[in-house]
């Protein structure tokens, strides 16, 4: 309990802290929710989708007129838009990713399948996406990017509900798919015919989402949300490794994070949101997003899905600097940054009067993505006090710089 009054009351400094530009010399706060790549999109019920940034910090809520129960979201190929699925009303809601993040469609799966409740959201390389159907029937719809019903596949499942969660393949036309019980299933698309089962799970428990692990054909396996824990299984269907936080035991929703070599998942009675490392299963970071019972669907800007090819080594189109991670912190923290092409870049902590605790980052680098370290020591390796630090970025003609804070 005290571990979790920790977590809101960080929560709540997050809330304060902004991040803060230097134009001119001057520092300003940026009002702005603008979307990053890593920001993380919760469904939390109630026609809501509530935008953290990577580190927790709460950015903005995203409302759909009518509420209801809000479940799976994924943004299209291109990024320009956020798809979001609102169970209750069946209907798939979709958001300009711009700078308005206004609702420009709503799309109406009851209109092929009226008793149905709409669930998960896949995309394909082309843009046309797949909506499975938890209740009602066994459906799984297929529709162009214009929203424009494509196909419709009457799939088998094991007898708990209706097609829950989907992940579509590498090769585009097999979807991997769960129905709350405890068979991982598939089907082919274009032949439009049963396959045999990937996997049956161990025990008991009702087997959630579902994603694909590189290349995205199974042969890499798959992690699945299995309520108790999350669990990596190999090309055999076999559980290699499972990933939990002491005193979570509703894990629901997963996606696989932009970095590639990490996952986000959440546990639906807690709502406790974690990222956890794909190989050695140590959560990276975790914070809660509510109460209890609100969070039902997790998705990333830039997420990994085998559906769509990405490298998640890409050079970046701009400079960039991230808000470190976590923050607050105790005893390290992350930060990571961007550089479009090689050149000199700085990278410096100073105190909240001003000077210069350290540099983290002098010199020349190559174009690509850096995260590094800072412990919470001085240049002379001296543990620095709790309070408020600025990490300033230079490189490539900007300046930028953010705001965190050391917790002892």
């Amino acid at each position: 309990m005290k571990h979790g009054h920790l977590l809101v009351k960080w929560q709540a400094v997050l809330a304060a802290l902004t991040l803060a530009v230097v134009v001119g010399g001057q520092v300003q706060a940026d009002p702005q929710p603008e979307w990053h790549e890593g920001d993380v999109f919760l469904a939390v019920g109630d026609g809501s989708y509530h935008v953290f940034d990577r580190g927790g910090t709460f950015k903005q809520s995203l409302q759909q007129d009518g509420g209801g129960y809000t479940t799976d979201c994924g943004f299209s190929p291109g990024l320009d838009k956020l798809y979001t699925v609102n169970y209750t009303r069946s209907k798939v809601v979709v958001y300009d990713s711009g700078t308005a993040h206004g609702i420009v469609q709503t799309i109406d799966p009851r209109e092929a399948s009226p008793e149905a409740h709409s669930g998960a959201i896949v995309f394909a390389a082309d843009g046309s996406f797949y909506v499975g159907h938890p209740d009602g029937n066994q459906l799984i719809h297929k529709y162009d990017d214009a929203g424009m019903l494509l196909g419709t596949f009457q799939v088998q499942t094991d007898g708990r509900r209706g097609t829950n969660w989907v992940d579509l393949a590498a090769d585009q036309q097999t979807l991997f798919y769960t129905s709350a019980g405890r068979l991982i299933q598939r089907f082919d698309t274009q032949a439009s015919e049963q396959l045999d089962d990937f996997a049956e799970l161990p025990g008991d428990g009702h087997a959630e989402a579902i994603r694909l692990l590189s290349p995205g054909d199974g042969s890499g396996g798959l992690l699945v949300a299995d309520g108790a824990d999350i669990k990596r299984l190999d090309e055999t269907g076999r559980v290699v490794k499972r990933y939990d936080v002491s005193g979570q035991n509703d894990w629901f929703a997963i996606n696989l994070d932009p970095d590639g070599r990490s996952f986000w998942a959440t546990d639906q009675e807690t709502d406790q949101v974690a990222r956890f490392d794909i190989d050695t299963g140590r959560m990276r970071q975790g914070f809660l997003a509510g109460p209890g019972g609100t969070v039902f669907g997790v998705c990333l800007r830039g997420e990994l899905t085998a559906g769509v090819p990405q490298i998640a080594t890409n050079l970046p189109m701009a400079y960039q600097i991230s808000q470190n991670v976590p923050n607050p912190f105790n005893p390290s923290t992350e930060i990571s940054y961007r550089l479009p092409e090689s050149g000199a870049a700085t990278l410096e902590i100073f105190n909240l009067a001003g000077q210069r605790v350290t540099t983290l980052v002098q010199g020349e680098q190559k174009a690509g993505t850096y995260t590094v370290t800072w412990r919470g020591r001085d240049d002379r390796g001296r543990e620095v006090s709790s309070g408020v630090y600025f990490y300033r970025f230079t490189a490539g003609g900007m300046a930028e710089t953010h705001r965190m804070l050391l917790l002892k």
